[in-house]
């Protein structure tokens, strides 16, 4: 049995849309730490975001991975 493959674009569309609205407001401030520890943190959120959306498409594998023991349990307990 094959897996559909589902996208997750509109997802990491939303997550992608504030990136060129943060950085039009950025060329207008001075570089000094705080802009700069801000876009940081900022680009670090985005980024993990797309991560998160683009390994909950793969549940089965990639680096979180859930097990299919339960879901063999429970269609086991509906075969009886």
């Amino acid at each position: 049995m094959q897996a559909s493959r589902r996208h997750a674009g509109g997802g990491s569309l939303h997550a992608l849309s504030g990136g060129p609205r943060a950085l039009t407001i950025v060329i207008f401030v001075p570089a000094n730490p705080t802009v700069i520890g801000t876009l940081t943190v900022c680009a670090l959120s985005i980024a993990g975001a797309i991560f998160v959306i683009l390994e909950l498409d793969r549940p089965f594998g990639g680096l979180i991975r859930i097990s299919n023991a339960p879901l063999r349990e429970a269609l086991a307990q509906l075969g009886r």
